[in-house]
């Protein structure tokens, strides 16, 4: 614990402060970076801007000259005054031919830098495009042309009265533009000029203005040429490479100075900045972290002593006081710690006693139930469905007949029911006890583990649910009632069935009758029913006594059985008197009487035949007697007639027959 609130403070506030640092710094760099990003463009355009506006007053200043004229002389023209005026301007290293025409435009002069002065006539500009413009008082300044593997421009302006002519001068942009050429941004950067048309005039590379290319393509030449601002100054020069760019106009020529440095110099001071800026945010951000952990150390001490203190009281020491001295709430909750401690050291001490007397209490409790259980007989159990695990009383394991060595799981369990109803009572016990959560009810047989006797038992068992409803444990107990149950049957067996034959009484005899009509109401099926009187039999009572005659009694019983199916049901009214039903014979009266007729032949063949009885174990005592059966027959179906109506049918009908000579057979009609 102690580790994981270190570890949590230390993190909580080491990525507060930390971050805030990182943001802070983050913000800064940007800022910075983005401050010097903008005032380097500034200082771009300003070197442009510079160079331009030298250009521009370097060429007004050689027009400015070329403009000047001197007062004029008395018995001079204005064209001599202004050839003399010439002449002397080819001492200007820019001026490489100058030429004075007359007002019709014929050459009266040609000046060079390097030759000889031409005064007669000579060429005729009347027909050139700029003359007109030029007479009529505006300068002309022609586009930027190659020649000789120089470049060139020409300038035409009138200077005094119109007698003085125009004056024509060729410029050497070799001279005019050197300085730019010779500007340096940075290492590796340079300035050049493009004239209105985009073609490029003046570069640092002299065989790329030999070739005089045209740079219109160029994002930042076509931003310049139609006047637009430049989105971006970072954009690619003609040789692939990314510069940063700026340019200046000169206004005069509407020529343009491009100053262009490499990205990657220009911004390499920028990027220092930032590595420099991030290196010390780092710095700070690993400072900060680490006065963190130590403030973090200081404040977890009196928590740890907390901490210690509380895991003391939990394990039950309560004689090691809290010690914290900060003079704040940590003090006042280790004292209130330790408050608790004392009390609970005394509820404690109360506590054990209190809990020793319910000991004793459940112990005595216990053994109360236990004893309960040995008298009624009455074994216990626990079933956990969820790990299948059974638990047994010390009761139910004797009535089980099973010790410590025996495996308590699901299938020895379900082994232990008997065969007969071990398929039912799974079933019951997963579809509806499981599944379902119904309470256990059941009395079934079991088949003792120790000496495989079979024993009756009644189950009861209830479920214990979780919070969703499912099935978790069954709690249930188990009753040994064999003797119950022998009892009950020998109750049954008294109240339903004679006891000298275990054939079934008038009582039983009148229910199968009752049932054998409701079948019938049914099906529509006739049902038939005898009565038999033993003829000659109260001789043989007479004779040999009682006992001889129950002889006869039971094996009259078992041949009567043997005659008839195992649906129909054989009586015995009393004395010498049976009764035979036959059920479900057939739905027409003459078949059924047909079919009844022949088993009463039957029966009366078979109970015609000598009796053999043993009347000792020796079996040399044995009594041969001839005995036959009058027999009365009746024959019903659904409900015509009532059950005493048809017991009393079939006694008439059997009346008739000892009437009519005995070992006969009449139908009741």
């Amino acid at each position: 614990m102690k580790s994981r609130l270190f570890r949590k403070y230390v993190l909580i506030f080491g990525t507060l402060v930390g971050c805030a640092l990182l943001v802070s710094g983050l913000i800064d760099i940007v800022f910075s970076y983005q401050g010097s990003k903008q005032a380097l463009m500034l200082l771009q355009e300003e070197k442009a801007q510079t160079a331009a506006l030298r250009i521009s007053q370097y060429l007004i200043d050689l027009e400015r000259e070329m403009a000047t004229s001197s007062e004029l002389p008395e018995g001079v023209t204005a064209l001599k005054q202004r050839m003399a005026e010439v002449q002397l301007l080819h001492r200007h290293a820019a001026l490489k031919e100058i030429s004075l025409l007359d007002d019709r435009g014929q050459e009266v002069l040609r000046v060079m830098r390097r030759g000889v002065d031409v005064t007669s006539k000579g060429r005729d500009f009347s027909t050139a495009k700029w003359f007109g413009q030029v007479q009529s008082g505006r300068p002309f300044h022609s586009s930027v042309y190659l020649r000789d593997g120089t470049l060139y421009m020409t300038v035409a302006m009138a200077v005094g009265p119109p007698e003085a002519g125009i004056t024509v001068a060729e410029i050497d942009l070799e001279f005019l533009l050197d300085g730019i050429t010779r500007i340096k941004v940075g290492n590796s950067g340079f300035a050049y000029v493009v004239d209105a048309q985009g073609y490029l005039i003046a570069h640092p590379d002299m065989g790329l203005v030999l070739q005089h290319p045209n740079m219109a393509h160029q994002p930042q030449v076509q931003a310049a040429l139609h006047g637009t601002h430049l989105q971006t100054a970072n954009v690619f020069h003609m040789n692939g490479k990314p510069v940063l760019t700026a340019f200046g106009m000169i206004p005069y020529l509407n020529w343009f100075v491009f100053v262009e440095q490499p990205l990657s110099e220009a911004y390499q001071p920028l990027y220092a900045q930032a590595v420099r800026s991030t290196v010390l945010v780092l710095v700070g951000v690993v400072l900060s972290v680490l006065v963190c952990v130590a403030l973090v150390r200081t404040i977890m001490k009196p928590i740890h002593a907390l901490s210690d203190g509380a895991r003391l009281i939990g394990r039950g020491v309560f004689d090691s006081p809290i010690v914290v001295e900060t003079g704040d709430e940590l003090e006042e909750l280790a004292h209130e710690f330790n408050n608790m401690a004392e009390k609970l050291r005394e509820s404690y001490a109360s506590l054990e006693h209190k809990v020793n007397l319910r000991t004793n209490e459940l112990l005595q409790s216990e053994q109360s139930l236990r004893q309960a259980q040995h008298i009624a007989g009455v074994g216990s159990y626990v079933f956990d469905v969820i790990h299948g695990v059974w638990s047994s009383s010390e009761v139910l394991n004797k009535l089980l007949g099973i010790d410590e060595t025996f495996v308590c799981g699901p299938s020895k369990w379900v082994a232990l029911i008997h065969p007969q109803e071990r398929k039912p009572l799974s079933k019951h016990f997963i579809n509806d006890i499981l599944r379902k959560g119904q309470a256990f009810d059941k009395v079934f047989r079991i088949i003792r583990h120790s000496d495989q006797s079979e024993r009756w038992v009644h189950g009861l068992g209830q479920v214990v649910c979780d919070s969703l409803g499912k099935v978790i444990e069954v709690h249930g107990t188990l009753q040994d009632i064999t003797e119950r149950k022998q009892m009950e049957d020998q109750v049954r067996q008294l109240a339903f069935y004679d006891s000298l034959t275990e054939l079934p009484n008038r009582r039983l005899l009148t229910d199968r009758l009752r049932q054998c009509l409701m079948a019938s109401d049914r099906n529509g099926y006739f049902g038939a029913l005898m009565f038999l009187d033993m003829d000659n039999f109260k001789p043989l009572n007479d004779h040999h006594g009682h006992a001889v005659g129950d002889l006869l009694l039971m094996e009259v019983a078992l041949r009567l059985l043997d005659c008839v199916r195992k649906t129909d049901t054989v009586a015995r009214l009393g004395g010498d008197e049976f009764v035979v039903m036959l059920s479900e014979l057939d739905m027409v009266r003459e078949t059924s009487v047909s079919q009844a007729l022949g088993v009463a032949e039957k029966i009366r063949d078979a109970l015609s035949q000598p009796y053999r009885l043993v009347i000792s174990q020796n079996s040399q005592d044995i009594v041969v007697h001839h005995c036959t059966a009058s027999i009365g027959l009746t024959v019903f179906v659904r409900f015509d007639a009532s059950i005493e109506d048809i017991l009393k049918q079939a006694d008439m009908a059997m009346y008739q027959a000892k009437d009519a000579g005995r070992n006969t057979i009449r139908l009741y009609e």
